[in-house]
């Protein structure tokens, strides 16, 4: 890719924040010098609307750019299918070199699928899963030493959306 004209994408999601917690969102009290500077040369979505208001369906909706009812994912503990074209895949698909720093919160972390009645009791699997045991946690440190891993390319171009 050619750097001069590729964009790079940085994105931050954080739960349960509203943008005045922040000092770029007008919050005086909170120290956020780094993420201040960040945004003054960056595209911020000021007036945007969750999908969901549960962590695990509204990150997935944000991937894959469908509603909860499309993606699958209405409410914590049901993982992402594997299967559906997400913005990252599309991403690596063009050239770039994705990675991710903390929790995208995807998958299950270390427990099984499950479905919830309104009396919150577990009814057990909400859907057969084809995939082999493990392919839904977070981390599988066996599966990452096999992973042959690349060393992302940083570009020093700045790149700054009007929009």
């Amino acid at each position: 890719m050619d750097a001069a004209v590729t964009p790079n994408f940085l994105f931050i999601s954080t739960d349960q924040h509203r943008p005045d917690h922040t000092g770029f969102g007008g919050n005086a009290t909170v120290q956020t010098p780094n993420l201040d500077k960040l945004s003054e040369s960056s595209m911020r979505f000021d007036a945007a609307f969750v999908a969901n208001p549960i962590c695990m369906p509204n990150g997935s909706t944000l991937i894959t750019g469908r509603v909860p009812s499309a993606h699958g994912m209405q409410h914590d503990g049901i993982a992402l299918d594997w299967n559906p074209n997400t913005a990252l895949r599309v991403l690596r698909e063009g050239g770039y070199d994705t990675g991710l720093i903390g929790k995208s919160h995807l998958q299950n972390l270390g427990v099984n699928r499950f479905q919830i009645q309104p009396d919150g009791e577990k009814v057990g699997e909400a859907a057969s899963v084809p995939y082999a045991p493990g392919w839904d946690e977070i981390e599988n440190y066996d599966r990452y030493k096999r992973t042959p891993r690349r060393t992302p390319t940083i570009s020093t171009a700045s790149h700054t959306s009007t929009s």
